[in-house]
C-alpha cells in the first residue's frame, strides 16, 4: 500500500493599490507524503561498499518515488512584468519526522534543498541561495523515468558517488551535486521549446 498526498496546504493573497499601480503577493504552504511498505533482503549502515551487512528489513518506507517534502514559497508583484520570488524547500522522513541530509554530517537542515529569492521578469528568473543545480533539471528533464528513486539517471547517480566512498550521511557529495549552498542561477525564458540555465556558486560559509 501507498500512501500519497501532494497539493497546497495553505493560500493566501492580498492585493494593495496605490495611485495606478496594481500589486499581487501571495504565500503558498506545499508539500508531498510519499511512504509504503518495503522488504528488502540486505542492508547497511551507510552507502559506503565495505559497509557492514545488517540483514534483511521488512517495514514501513518513507520515499517510495521522491522523497516526501514540504515548503514554503511566495511572490511578489512589483508591476512592469516583474516578481520577486522566494522559496524554502526540505525533505523529512515521513515515519520519524527527521530532516533531510545537511551539509556537514550531523547537522540540521530544515530546509535542506532550496533556501532561494529572486526576481523574474521577460528576462528569465535569476534566484539566489541553496537550490537545486540546473545540471539536475536538465537530467530529469532526458530521463524517461524523470529521475525517480528506481531505474533512473537518479540511481546510476547514486551509484557513482557511492563507488567514489560518498557515504551518505550528508549531501557533499563528490560527484554532480544535487543542489549547492550560495548559488547564482539563471534561468532564461524558452525559445521555441529549449532554455538556458546557468550557475555560479562562488562557495563560502552559507
Amino acid at each position: 500500500m501507498k500512501l500519497k498526498w501532494s497539493g497546497i496546504a495553505a493560500f493566501a493573497a492580498f492585493t494593495a493599490v496605490a495611485g495606478t499601480a496594481h500589486a499581487q503577493s501571495s504565500v503558498t504552504l506545499y508539500g508531498a507524503i510519499d511512504s509504503g511498505l518495503v522488504y528488502q533482503s540486505t542492508a547497511a549502515a551507510s552507502f559506503a561498499s565495505n559497509a557492514k551487512n545488517l540483514g534483511h528489513v521488512f517495514g514501513y518506507k518513507d520515499a517510495g518515488i521522491y522523497s516526501s517534502f514540504w515548503g514554503l514559497k511566495g511572490t511578489e508583484d512589483i508591476g512592469g512584468g516583474y516578481k520577486v520570488n522566494f522559496r524554502l524547500q526540505g525533505v523529512f522522513n515521513s515515519g520519524t519526522g527527521k530532516l533531510g541530509l545537511a551539509d556537514t554530517t550531523g547537522g540540521t537542515a530544515v530546509f535542506n534543498q532550496q533556501t532561494t529569492v529572486g526576481i523574474s521578469g521577460p528576462f528569465g528568473t535569476f534566484d539566489a541561495g541553496r537550490q537545486f543545480t540546473p545540471m539536475i533539471y536538465a537530467m530529469a528533464d532526458t530521463d524517461v523515468r524523470n529521475a525517480q528513486y528506481f531505474g533512473s539517471i537518479l540511481s546510476a547517480w547514486l551509484g557513482l558517488n557511492q563507488a567514489a566512498g560518498w557515504p551518505g550521511t550528508n549531501s557533499n557529495v563528490p560527484i554532480g551535486a544535487l543542489y549547492d549552498s550560495n548559488a547564482l542561477v539563471y534561468q532564461s525564458p524558452k525559445f521555441y521549446g529549449a532554455s538556458l540555465g546557468l550557475e555560479y556558486a562562488p562557495g563560502g560559509v552559507p
